[in-house]
């Protein structure tokens, strides 16, 4: 009885070793991710992006090389930055589900690595890059649920995690644009767009949309919301990719309103009950010869300069995980 017991509790250490070195993490004497983060990464800009956006052979089966060359390289440059966190991080449920996902990833698209000869190939390659997609939308909400809980073990002073944080989203913007428009060059095109990259983009219209939007934020949380002015340049157009710009200029108007309402209501020291009542929030749009500029003002009261005043500061205000949002 004894023997079986001790055989018993062997086996039961065994299952627990191998779930502790299951697949979804980084073996540590394999070198094929380290080795692939020390690649050199191909950059691209908006007019690279579009000058092969016919859906022909050709173009289809070279974006798919490229991808397959390119994207595990960039996957690798993530899981070495993940691997380097503070440990108490790296094994928070979270940040090691998104160390998985990455992982994931990369083993399956470094599989297609010069071995895309023909549309069969790319359809399995494309695949696996719809999954990768579907996959990576939660990322964000990962990231940010581990950071909460780690903060919770450690201050943030302790973890240096800004720089962690710029790198992996940054260039997971630039994943999906890569991936994003590879797939739309199987799709029928669309007047006016080149994949996912609108040709005649409107600032005017992509701000006008945001701030009706965030109108109805605040409305919704204060019953009342500033107007918004346009002015400048409200008719220039220029090829983006919509879905990028419309996400900032949402944030942007919403802190906007939401601090013009506050700000308001602080200074004349009684709620707001009436729209006129706040001062309106102004959009410039410049275009120049080679950009095109978006300037917002607001009598919110802004920030401040000097770290450690009530007020967010210029510096604590680009970090992530900061807000002046109250635990309400």
């Amino acid at each position: 009885m004894l023997a079986r017991g001790r055989g018993e509790i062997a086996r039961r250490c065994l299952v627990a070793m191998g779930r502790a070195f299951s697949t979804d993490q980084i073996d540590f004497y394999d070198v094929s991710v380290e080795e692939a983060a020390q690649r050199p990464v191909v950059k691209f800009t908006m007019r690279e992006l579009t000058t092969h956006s016919e859906s022909t052979e050709e173009n289809v089966l070279r974006s798919a090389r490229f991808i397959a060359s390119q994207l595990p390289i960039r996957l690798a440059r993530r899981l070495v930055e993940i691997q380097t966190l503070p440990y108490i991080m790296v094994r928070n449920p979270h940040l090691s589900k998104v160390q998985s996902l990455y992982l994931d990833a990369f083993r399956k698209i470094t599989a297609f690595d010069g071995k895309i000869q023909s549309l069969d190939d790319e359809a399995r390659l494309s695949a696996v890059l719809t999954k990768a997609l579907e996959d990576n939308m939660q990322v964000v909400e990962l990231l940010a649920r581990g950071l909460r809980e780690s903060t919770q073990k450690m201050t943030l002073s302790k973890i240096e995690v800004q720089g962690f944080l710029r790198s992996l989203l940054l260039s997971r913007i630039g994943q999906r644009v890569l991936v994003e428009q590879h797939l739309a060059l199987k799709r029928p095109s669309r007047p006016g767009w080149n994949g996912i990259v609108h040709l005649a983009c409107s600032p005017h219209e992509v701000f006008s949309a945001a701030a009706k939007r965030s109108a109805e934020i605040c409305q919704q949380t204060f019953g009342v919301a500033p107007a918004v002015e346009f002015s400048g340049d409200v008719g220039c157009v220029f090829p983006f990719i919509p879905p990028h710009l419309s996400f900032i200029a949402l944030e942007l108007t919403k802190n906007a309103m939401r601090a013009v309402v506050e700000h308001t209501e602080a200074v004349k020291g009684e709620p707001v009950f009436f729209d006129r009542e706040l001062p309106p929030i102004h959009i410039h749009i410049g275009a120049g010869a080679a950009n095109i500029r978006v300037r917002m003002s607001d009598a919110g009261g802004g920030i401040n300069l000097v770290p450690g005043s009530p007020r967010l500061s210029v510096i604590e205000a680009f970090k992530y995980g900061v807000t002046s949002v109250g635990a309400e």
